[in-house]
């Protein structure tokens, strides 16, 4: 009994002393931090609504076995960290229970400014003319980029009489700043001196977009890339071509774009009234390359028939693939029409957006689109609180008030920059087949408006 206790003590100490001598081994690859040798990126140049990719970084043979982005309260094997709002994060790294690192970090280059929307004050068209308004005007967002443009009353203007019709334009970039403008347009007699071609006024180019602004081309093969000048009556629309390296790719005064050489450059259009520019980066290779994959930065959103259009981006790899051009299109074109990526919205339903290469690459986008009931202001809130007010609730457009025994709350109300009212019970706004409050007061001082 005595020698089993030696023997099981003997090997107990054995085991432990080997066990420390193996983590003793396995610790030594881990060495001490140095906060010259560690850098924490984010993915994004500028921060947005959405999420933001934090990574740690580190070079040499730094071996980390944990990660903590609230200052060691939480930890995690990976070092990627997903922010939704702009703050300070206190990254710690742990190696294998030797030491650890506090790195302050803040995200930065938020992104506040608005989308600017460039267009005259007043807009003339001719009588019976033809019209589309987004030819006059030019939204840009030098920062996250534009998302989404809405226009309010252009769907009242009518060219088929005199007239003057006042039109909101409103642009929403990813960080989700919105930008406004408000343009009137006058439909008037073709003979009218305010039209341009009435008068010798000159008309100014306000900007210049292209169909393509990255082009990955094979040796010996061609592009053709087309402009689009706004506005569209501008008086002189004539754009110069030119590439900054003409060994890779050469471009013609017709837009042409033929490649050379393999190597990248970049090809630039230039308004001659104005200097609105466009760039053009184009990538020769001495063979065609595959695409491998093609995703969109969104799979579904939800949205209301008060919304106009909104941008998908797709990302096609290898980026330097040969040919990433892509077929989109709309499973149901009354719900929405999509063309290079901007969705328009049509009407109420749903929809399967798709974006596909010519190789058999497809991504796709569920879209669900619902009515969107929004109310005029007649004295309705008080502290942004519905008090002792006659409701009339509708679904989808019928009159259900009588089969609706409890309405929950709290209810709320939004007032948008147009001085309307948007409601919400339990905090989820009353869109399509919910139950939708459409007047608010007495029937008197309240008017339903979309």
């Amino acid at each position: 009994m005595k020698n089993n206790i030696i023997y099981g003590s003997a090997f107990l100490v054995i085991t432990v002393v080997s066990i420390f001598l193996f983590y003793q081994m396995y610790d030594a690859n881990y060495v001490n931090f140095d906060l010259n040798d560690i850098d924490i990126t984010v993915d994004k140049e500028y921060w947005t609504n959405g999420d933001v990719k934090v990574t740690v970084a580190y070079a040499g043979d730094i071996k980390v076995s944990e990660y903590s982005f609230d200052g060691g309260r939480t930890w995690q094997k990976e070092n990627v960290y997903t922010v939704k709002e702009n703050k300070k994060l206190n990254v710690v790294l742990k190696s294998k229970g030797k030491e650890s690192v506090h790195i302050p970090f803040r995200i930065s280059n938020v992104d506040k400014e608005l989308p600017s929307i460039k267009s005259e004050d007043k807009i003339y068209t001719a009588l019976n003319s033809e019209f589309d308004l987004s030819d006059y005007f030019v939204v840009e967002d030098n920062l996250s980029g534009v998302m989404s443009i809405k226009t309010e009353g252009e769907d009242k203007i009518d060219v088929s009489t005199l007239g003057e019709y006042e039109v909101e334009v409103e642009a929403t970039d990813i960080a989700g700043n919105v930008g406004f403008k408000t343009v009137t347009v006058a439909v008037v007699s073709k003979n009218d001196k305010n039209l341009p071609e009435n008068q010798n006024n000159k008309v100014s180019v306000i900007g210049l977009s292209v169909d393509k602004t990255k082009v990955n081309l094979v040796k010996g093969t061609t592009t053709k890339i087309t402009p689009t000048v706004k506005p569209a009556n501008a008086t002189n629309k004539k754009v110069n071509w030119t590439s900054i390296n003409t060994s890779i790719a050469k471009v013609n005064s017709s837009g042409v774009i033929t490649a050379v050489g393999a190597g990248s450059t970049t090809v630039k259009a230039t308004t001659a009234d104005g200097e609105k520019v466009s760039e053009i980066n184009v990538v020769v290779t001495d063979q065609a390359i595959e695409v491998v994959s093609v995703t969109l930065d969104s799979k579904t959103g939800t949205f209301t028939t008060d919304d106009k259009s909104f941008t998908l981006t797709a990302t096609v790899k290898p980026e330097t693939a040969t040919n990433s051009t892509l077929s989109w299109s709309s499973s149901n074109l009354a719900v929405a029409t999509v063309n290079n990526g901007v969705v328009s919205i049509k009407g109420e339903g749903d929809a399967t957006i798709s974006a596909a290469t010519t190789n058999g690459k497809i991504a796709t986008y569920h879209l669900i689109v619902k009515d969107s009931y929004v109310f005029q202001e007649r004295e309705i809130v008080k502290r942004n609180e519905i008090t002792g007010y006659y409701i009339v609730i509708y679904k989808n457009g019928v009159d259900v008030t009588k089969d609706v025994t409890v309405i929950s709350s709290p209810i709320s109300v939004r007032q948008n920059r147009r001085n309307r009212f948007e409601i919400s019970i339990n905090q989820h706004k009353m869109l399509g087949d919910q139950l939708s409050i459409l007047y608010l007061g007495n029937k008197q001082n309240v008017t339903r408006a979309k």
